[in-house]
C-alpha cells in the first residue's frame, strides 16, 4: 500500500460542522469506533483537508494552495497535518488497515453484541427505566391510518430514528404485536449507514439489550450468508457494532415478547443494484433466502428498520425546512409507500432512487428486501400503512420522515 503521507487520502468518516470554543470547523467522527474520541479540524485548514483525496502529493497540495492564496504554504505543514491525521487513524493506509483488522477480529470473537446505543435519546441504559420508557411508548399506540388485512403477520416496517423522535412510529409498528402470537424467528433488515459493499451483511452474535439477551440462530445465519454474493459475507460484520437500525428493532421485539425466546437473524443492507430484477447475483440471493426460510418451516417475521427522507441544513442543504418542503416530501413519501404497500417493490425503489435520491431516503434497501422476501414466501401478501410521520427539528435545521407498515398473508 502506498505511503499515506505521500498522497494523503481521508477515509470515510462522519463529518459535521461544529464549534470548539470560539473556533469554527469540522468534527471528524468514526462509527467504526477506531478513533479515540473525535477529531476537530479548524475551518482555516479545510482547504488542505479537502485535498486529501489520494490524488495529489503533499508538495502538490502545498504548491496549489500557495498559488491560490498568494502566501507560501510549506509542504512540511501539509505533511505534519497528514501525519497527525494518520496517527488518529483518519487516513487510509497501513496503520488504519491493521487497526481495522484487529477490530474485526475482536468483534467476531464476542459471544454477544453489546447494546451500543443504550443511553441515546429516549433509550435508558438502566433496565427498569428502559422497560418503563418502552412500555410508555407501546401503550401510546393510536388507531392505525389503515386497517390491516386479516391474516398472519409476515413483515413489518418500522422507523430506526432515535426513540425520542420516533416514539409514535415505534408504537404504531410494535404496539399491536403484544396481542399477536410471537414468531419463532425474526429476520431483521437494517439500513447499513456506513455503506456496506455487500448487498447484505450478516451478524452471528447474540444481541444484548437492557431487557435481556436476544439469541441469534447462528447456524441459520451462516446458511443464509452462503447465498450472499460476496467473497466473505462476514467480512463487514463489524458494521453491526455501533449501528442502531437493527438494535432498535431488537429492543422493541424483546419488549413485546419478554418471556418468549424467539431467535434472531440480523442483517444490514447495502445498496440495491441498478436493476434489482435483472441482477443475477441479487436475484439468486433472494431466491436462496426463500428456499432456506421456506424449508426451515418455523414461524417467521420479517422486519425492516428503515427511515425515509432526510432534508435540511443538517444534511448539507442551504435553506431551513419550509412548510412547502414538508408538504412536498409528504406527497412523495406517500406516493412511494403506496407502491410498497401494493408489493410493487421494483417500482418503489425506482421512484425513491430516481434522479439520485434527492430526498436522501436511507431505508430503501431494507424495505425492498423485507417485502420482496415476504412476497416470495407468501404470494398472498397484503400491506397496510399504520402511521406516517415527519420529525422536524424545532429550529428547522432538519426533518427526518418515517413510516410504520405491516404486511399480512394467507395460511397459518
Amino acid at each position: 500500500m502506498a505511503d499515506p503521507l505521500l498522497r494523503p487520502r481521508l477515509r470515510l468518516l462522519d463529518i459535521r460542522p461544529c464549534k470548539n470554543g470560539d473556533r469554527e470547523g469540522l468534527l471528524l467522527a468514526d462509527d467504526l469506533g477506531l478513533i479515540d474520541g473525535r477529531v476537530f479540524v479548524p475551518i482555516e485548514l479545510l482547504p488542505v483537508l479537502g485535498r486529501f483525496t489520494g490524488e495529489k502529493t503533499v508538495e502538490e497540495i502545498a504548491s496549489e494552495l500557495s498559488e491560490e492564496s498568494g502566501r507560501p504554504l510549506p509542504a512540511d505543514f501539509v505533511r505534519n497535518l497528514a501525519s497527525q491525521l494518520e496517527e488518529r487513524l483518519c487516513l487510509e493506509g497501513p496503520r488504519f488497515e491493521e487497526a481495522l483488522r484487529a477490530r474485526k477480529r475482536a468483534f467476531r470473537a464476542l459471544e454477544a453484541r453489546p447494546a451500543a446505543n443504550a443511553g441515546s435519546a429516549g433509550y435508558p441504559e438502566d433496565p427498569v427505566e428502559c422497560r418503563r420508557a418502552l412500555e410508555e411508548i407501546l401503550d401510546g399506540v393510536e388507531d392505525p391510518e389503515e386497517e390491516l388485512p386479516e391474516g398472519p403477520l409476515r413483515a413489518l416496517v418500522s422507523p430506526h430514528i432515535d426513540l425520542s423522535r420516533g416514539a409514535r412510529g415505534y408504537a404504531a409498528a410494535y404496539g399491536p404485536l403484544r396481542d399477536r402470537p410471537p414468531p419463532d424467528l425474526v429476520l431483521v433488515l437494517g439500513t447499513g449507514h456506513q455503506g456496506p459493499s455487500s448487498p447484505l451483511v450478516p451478524c452471528s452474535l447474540d444481541f444484548e439489550t437492557p431487557l435481556g439477551l436476544v439469541r441469534t440462530d447462528r447456524r441459520l445465519v451462516e446458511e443464509l450468508a452462503s447465498r450472499i454474493p460476496a467473497e466473505d459475507p462476514f467480512d463487514e460484520s463489524l458494521l453491526h457494532e455501533r449501528e442502531h437500525s437493527v438494535e432498535f428493532q431488537v429492543l422493541f421485539l424483546r419488549a413485546c415478547w419478554p418471556d418468549h425466546d424467539f431467535l434472531l437473524l440480523p442483517f444490514l443492507t447495502g445498496a440495491l443494484p441498478e436493476d434489482p430484477e435483472k441482477d443475477p447475483g441479487f436475484r439468486g440471493m433472494i431466491e436462496g433466502f426463500r428456499e432456506i426460510l421456506a424449508a426451515d418451516g418455523r414461524r417467521l417475521l420479517l422486519v425492516a428498520g428503515a427511515d425515509l427522507a432526510h432534508r435540511g441544513p443538517f444534511f448539507g442543504e442551504a435553506d431551513p425546512v419550509s412548510d412547502s418542503l414538508l408538504e412536498e416530501i409528504r406527497d412523495q413519501d406517500r406516493r412511494d409507500l403506496a407502491l410498497l404497500k401494493a408489493g410493487k417493490t421494483v417500482e418503489f425503489a425506482g421512484s425513491v432512487l430516481a434522479d439520485g435520491n434527492p430526498r436522501q431516503v436511507c431505508g430503501t434497501a431494507p424495505m425492498f428486501l423485507a417485502v420482496e422476501l415476504a412476497k416470495a414466501l407468501d404470494p398472498r401478501l397484503r400491506g397496510g400503512l399504520l402511521a406516517y410521520g415527519q420529525s422536524l427539528a424545532q429550529d428547522r435545521s432538519q426533518v427526518v420522515t418515517w413510516a410504520s407498515m405491516a404486511f399480512t398473508g394467507g395460511g397459518a
